[in-house]
């Protein structure tokens, strides 16, 4: 550990910059890589690879802060990871976070046809420990209908229910995704679409947990769908790989008060996905 550093900095953790200034920095994160150091992750998390290059800045935001780390995703997921570099930015950034004034946009493939091809998912969603790891749970309200707006995808390999065991006193809280299906297409692997999503709130797995409500996955989520044939085939390109990406993110700038809009590039491996099932790449993203 260096002497100077909380965290440990590591020069060989993968990433790549897609925006920097003097405030703040944007990262795309490859899938596999997780954010922030953490059990059997302790010196490869995308924050040691940060501190290797803005160290000294991340060091002074402190723990109070969290080194300047303003959202994580997922291990699996890839995509946009902004990270302040100074207090003042930091605190702008959170307080925008906190009160839903920046919006974040995911792209991800998913199994079947959403039918509409656009609304909202609203299920509440709870988080439980499973193994010794947190996982979603939906809890639906009273009015079902009233919180999926009677959504549901066709030619899913099993429709979502929600008759699952919810402990009793589990807190739920409020949850909201708007959904947009780019493209659909019929492979050798089955039939999956192309959406693009904007979670309304930041909760545990909201995107991936959110599909399932809607009788979807999103591809090599096994832990909400299982062995399916689109799973394997997900996972037979990559084994660890979410095919969910954080593309894009719109704010205020800290410094200026202007408009920015920080758009990240999906990978090649990506790329090769969508073209095997036969999907155009999203166009907004190729940058």
């Amino acid at each position: 550990m260096s002497p100077q550093f909380t965290i440990q900095p590591n020069p060989k953790v993968p990433f790549s910059v897609v925006y920097e200034d003097e405030f703040f920095i944007a990262l795309n994160k490859p899938a596999g890589v997780v954010t922030l150091p953490g059990q059997k992750h302790l010196y490869d998390s995308l924050l040691n690879g940060a501190f290797a290059r803005w160290g000294k800045q991340l060091q002074n935001l402190g723990k109070k802060r969290d080194f300047g780390l303003l959202h994580r995703l997922d291990r699996g997921t890839s995509g946009i990871v902004l990270i302040a570099l100074q207090h003042d930015s930091y605190d702008h950034l959170r307080q925008l976070f906190e009160s839903r004034q920046s919006k974040k946009r995911y792209w991800a493939i998913i199994a079947g046809v959403l039918n509409p091809t656009q609304g909202i998912c609203m299920v509440p969603i709870a988080e439980i420990k499973k193994d010794g790891r947190k996982q979603a749970l939906l809890v639906p309200p009273k009015n079902k209908l009233a919180a999926t707006a009677n959504h549901h995808a066709r030619k899913s390999p099993k429709r979502s229910k929600f008759s699952q065991a919810i402990p009793q006193r589990l807190k739920a809280q409020k949850a909201s995704t708007t959904y947009q299906v780019i493209e659909s297409q019929k492979s050798r692997f089955g039939v999956s679409s192309l959406i693009r999503c904007e979670p309304k709130t930041g909760r545990l797995h909201q995107i991936r947990i959110h599909m399932k409500a809607l009788g979807s996955y999103v591809l090599g989520d096994f832990e909400y769908a299982g062995k399916t044939e689109l799973n394997q085939f997900m996972k037979s390109k990559a084994r660890k790989e979410l095919a969910l990406h954080a593309g894009q993110v719109e704010f205020t700038h800290p410094n200026s008060q202007q408009n920015i809009r920080i758009c990240a590039p999906i990978s090649d491996n990506m790329k090769s996905v969508l073209n095997d099932l036969k999907l155009s790449s999203p166009s907004e993203l190729n940058v």
